[in-house]
């Protein structure tokens, strides 16, 4: 399980829109959750045109936006990243080929399991729920 509020589905939500509307053509889109030690990591991907590695740096900043083609203000991968970490977690993006940023791109959040395996505590939430925690 991991903590979150209402806001946490937001990112997921925005990871499967983007890998949807930033690809031409036919889309194939794979989402993957695991857990690895006290952690649970979702990956959510493409096989669209990828991302140029000038650009994974700077891509969760404010306003950057991937192409001049896409639509939007370049807030929402900013956003990802904002919510992301708010609840102790990561968020970077990759080739979905190691090595190749022409054959898609791989977004992957990392976020603290809690509970009996993570040890935040007993009346952890399940991801996605939808609640807000105090």
């Amino acid at each position: 399980m991991v903590e979150c509020n209402g806001l946490l589905r937001e990112v997921f939500v925005n990871l499967l829109n983007n890998a949807i509307v930033h690809t031409k053509g036919e889309v194939h889109v794979r989402v993957e959750a695991k857990r690895v030690d006290d952690r649970a990591i979702v990956s959510v991907e493409n096989d669209g045109e990828g991302i140029d590695d000038a650009l994974k740096a700077r891509l969760f900043h404010r306003r950057v936006r991937g192409s001049s083609l896409a639509p939007g203000q370049g807030l929402g991968l900013f956003l990802i990243r904002t919510l992301v970490e708010d609840h102790g977690g990561n968020v970077w993006v990759e080739d979905r080929v190691a090595g190749d940023s022409s054959q898609g791109v791989r977004f992957v959040v990392s976020l603290p399991l809690v509970g009996p395996q993570g040890g935040r505590g007993r009346d952890a939430l399940p991801m996605g729920c939808g609640q807000t925690s105090s």
